[in-house]
């Protein structure tokens, strides 16, 4: 444990990745890893320093008299205490060195010399080496810890078994070597590099195959994940490889040497340049985002970050909420405040209000507390604000009380419905309706579905069109904003689920040629139930084409078809209908009723019949209205249909929603078909919609029926 706790403290120190000298630069040569971390991270660091412009095994002696050179003009050697010369003429090998790949050669294929496998002249994989010490002891071994049985040491270099971060199970040990501990940041920094910069490896292929050899022995693989980009470590190796990096940090030798292969090869070697690379990638940090003040050297957090979204569980009134939030910060020297700022931040609690830079660095968890003696949603800023700080870090902070009121399962005698619930926080009387939807003759245009396509994919209730084994094809969904139809080789299609209409439908369809070319005949199909309805010549510009049916079918399902090599961009589409509305008709007189019980029992039922309700608590401060509920009635019980129905329920001046689906398209409109509110939920959350005024409004979610909602003056 004291071992892993000094590796931290050397992981924390790590954070300073530049000096002021080329800190700016190095930021806008790593700008694509803000926020990035694990896999994604490696990956972009992959895309920065990929394709080196490599100088070829051959002419590698050209170019290590300028790579590799000590300052008294030996040649700087890794595997051996032995001193070398380059040769005066600048191109010859220095006598009695070989050009050693740290990573090995032999654990490439055959085709390791092409051009796709740079890695195999690549200046950051290789450096001049003692040949007795390259081939009698490190030959293709894997690096580790030579803990047991050393077979062969020059001082530098040893060869032996190793034990040490589960590597080999002393029931089947391995052989390995293992560097001096003056060089073992220097082979971790490279072997980072190598599987960053060549990230393919484990399954890149050519027209020989993949870069792996067919013939990775069991030491290899070991050390090497052959299946990923990512982490292509495995556990141990990724461990002791930081550990190495963390007790050996970057020495001036290596500063230089990048420099020199920066010069040469264009490109650089990341974990040189910001060591702190490594711990976001495979360390401790590999969960937290990263950020490119480590490398500016401000003072920067990256927990909590700026512009983030935390909300409490929710609670009942009275009753005290608690978030824990995990804050930490880099490159900061000073205590860091924190705030709560808002008209209701009265509501909510810190368990400190100052970090100290320690803290902040290491990493602390504070609780905020949360508690009100009303129903409320309340929203306030959480501020953390330092002198070292850009600007303040402002956090948005989100809780809810609720009512003490809730609606119990409803209670049956035959045919004889108990409603049921819990007492208000402070109402004196409740309204219970009971109404049943019925037909009453009135019609109204209505929007069922109205798609932009904003989200880079379809709906899920979207099909399209699939190949013989049911794979897409034809169509690409990954587009900003659009929706690609067809491809070189095959049509393509997209359509939407079946929609409940009424006996007319009007269809607005925009579209436009795929990236404004120029192709003759482009033309978009547009078919109802498998018949078409229309087809439209698409040009380069966007146009909205409107097409009206008249029908006798309950339910349609929208097709939008490109033929093969006449691709097309599809950017919406909006589908109303003329349909009649339902309305909720009290089954008697009695409702709404009013009680200033917690139950109220409606008799006289039909048996297999569906009834709806809703309870309103009145005279208090929460007049929500609670429903409507579906319940059906059973000769034994009444049961309460489940809850993946979506709720709705009418406040004081707010439409509240509950239980919707993921990625709900919800529009409000008036009876005259104006659009009131419109929004694309994102999450199964509650939603409210502000409603000031009273009257008949309709509410639609797309590929559901629409429902009438009243809201009483």
């Amino acid at each position: 444990m004291k071992q892993r706790i000094a590796i931290l403290s050397l992981g924390l120190a790590l954070a300073a990745c530049s000096t002021a000298d080329n800190a700016a630069n190095l930021s806008a040569y790593y700008a694509a890893t803000q926020g990035l971390n694990q896999g994604a991270l490696k990956t972009a660091l992959y895309e920065i320093i990929k394709n080196p412009r490599v100088v070829g095994y051959d002419n590698l002696w050209q170019y290590f008299p300028q790579t590799d050179r000590k300052a008294d003009g030996t040649v700087w050697d890794m595997y051996s205490n032995n001193t070398y010369y380059f040769p005066d003429d600048g191109t010859s090998t220095a006598t009695g060195m070989d050009k050693e790949h740290a990573f090995p050669k032999s654990w490439w294929t055959s085709d390791f010399k092409a051009d796709h496998f740079d890695c195999y002249s690549d200046l950051f994989n290789l450096n001049p080496a003692d040949a007795a010490a390259n081939q009698q002891i490190k030959s293709a071994l894997p690096m580790a810890e030579i803990d047991i049985n050393v077979t062969a040491d020059n001082g530098v270099i040893r060869k032996g078994t190793s034990t040490l971060h589960g590597a080999y199970p002393t029931s089947q040990p391995h052989t390995a070597w293992e560097p001096a501990d003056e060089y073992k940041g220097d082979f971790a920094r490279t072997y980072m590099y190598v599987v960053t910069c060549y990230e393919f490896i484990s399954y890149a292929s050519n027209s020989n195959g993949p870069a792996w050899s067919s013939t990775l022995g069991a030491t290899q693989q070991i050390t090497w994940n052959s299946k990923e980009t990512y982490p292509l470590l495995t556990d141990w190796t990724a461990a002791m490889l930081l550990e190495w990096h963390h007790n050996d940090p970057v020495s001036d030798k290596e500063l230089k040497r990048n420099e020199v292969i920066y010069g040469i090869q264009g490109n650089r070697n990341p974990f040189i340049d910001c060591p702190a690379f490594a711990d976001y990638i495979w360390g401790d940090k590999k969960d937290e985002p990263f950020d490119i003040a480590l490398i500016t050297g401000k003072a920067f957090f990256s927990m909590p970050q700026n512009g983030e979204t935390y909300a409490f569980k929710g609670d009942s009134i009275n009753r005290q909420q608690n978030l824990k939030m995990q804050f930490r910060a880099n490159n900061v020297s000073k205590p860091i405040a924190i705030n709560i700022v808002g008209n209701t931040k009265g509501e909510f609690t810190l368990s400190k209000t100052t970090l100290t830079a320690a803290e902040a660095t290491n990493g602390a968890i504070l609780t905020l507390g949360y508690t009100s003696s009303v129903p409320a949603r309340d929203t306030v800023q959480l501020q953390l604000v330092s002198d070292e700080l850009d600007a303040p870090v402002v956090i948005t902070l989100t809780a809810e009380a609720f009512d003490t009121f809730r609606v119990l399962d409803p209670d049956v005698t035959e045919n004889t419905l108990t409603l049921r619930w819990t007492a208000s926080a402070d109402a004196d009387r409740y309204a219970i309706s009971v109404f049943q939807p019925r037909d009453t003759g009135e019609m109204a245009w209505l929007n069922i579905l109205d798609e932009e396509f904003v989200w880079q994919n379809l709906p899920d209730t979207w099909s399209y069109s699939v190949n013989s084994k049911g794979t897409r094809v034809g169509v690409e969904i990954n587009q900003q904003n659009y929706v690609k139809l067809a491809s070189g080789s095959y049509d393509g299609f997209v359509q939407t689920p079946a929609l409940h209409v009424g006996d007319t439908v009007i269809v607005s369809t925009r579209a436009a040629q795929y990236n404004n070319n120029s192709t003759a005949n482009v033309s978009l199909t547009i078919a109802a139930n498998d018949a078409n309805i229309a087809t439209h010549a698409i040009t380069s510009d966007f146009q909205t084409f409107i097409d009206t049916i008249i029908t006798t079918q309950p339910t349609l399902a929208f097709r939008f078809t490109a033929k093969k090599g006449k691709q097309v961009w599809l950017d919406a589409v909006r589908i109303d209908t003329h349909t009649g509305i339902e309305s909720q008709v009290l089954i008697r007189d009695e409702f709404p009723a009013t009680t200033t019980d917690t139950h109220y029992t409606v008799s006289d039922l039909v048996t297999d019949e569906h009834y709806w309700y809703t309870i309103q608590p009145q005279g208090g401060t929460y007049e929500t209205i609670y429903g409507p509920f579906e319940v059906v009635i059973t000769p034994t019980a009444v049961k309460r249909l489940p809850a993946g129905n979506i709720i709705w329920s009418v406040g004081q001046d707010v439409l509240h929603l509950e239980q919707l689906p993921t990625h709900a398209d919800i529009t409000l409109y008036d009876l005259a078909g104006h659009t009131l509110f419109t929004v694309r939920k994102n999450t199964n959350y509650a939603l409210d919609i502000p409603l000031t005024t009273s009257g008949i409004f309709i509410l639609q979610i797309a590929g559901r029926k629409p429902t009438k909602i009243l809201k009483m003056p």
